[in-house]
């Protein structure tokens, strides 16, 4: 009896396994990673998110750019007539151009924007900071 029991919780246990294994990375399609919050965030040289919380909209570009350095990328917009600057700091996508989106489950993980807003002096007038999905 023994024996049969020990075969039984066997043949139970490892499709249960398995399930619990598939559960669990489930939150990680398309979503926010909590061990990993940057995980498919790729930053510019110089950034990190703790110099980007030290933006204040007081600044100008020249300060901007001593603190976290050079954009990862810059546009152009016109708003109301106005011109205004975008300066990316970080972009989507580090998880795929790493070569580790073999796995499915890490395809797209949510990743973190970071984007100063300036206006046609060169002031700021927006930041945004969040989390992207």
């Amino acid at each position: 009896m023994q024996l049969f029991n020990k075969i039984l919780s066997t043949i139970l246990l490892v499709p249960l396994i398995g399930l619990l294994l598939f559960l669990g990375t489930l939150p990680l399609v398309e979503g926010y990673n909590i061990v990993a919050p940057y995980a498919d965030t790729e930053f510019a040289i110089d950034y990190s998110p703790k110099k980007f919380n030290e933006i204040t909209l007081d600044m100008d570009i020249s300060t901007v750019l001593n603190l976290i350095g050079e954009p990862m990328s810059k546009s152009n917009d016109t708003v109301n007539n106005k011109v205004i600057m975008r300066y990316n700091y970080t972009n989507d996508g580090f998880i795929r151009r790493s070569g580790m989106s073999d796995n499915v489950f890490l395809e797209d993980l949510a990743w973190y924007k970071s984007v100063i807003i300036f206006d046609e002096n060169g002031k700021i007038i927006n930041i945004e900071k969040r989390v992207d999905l």
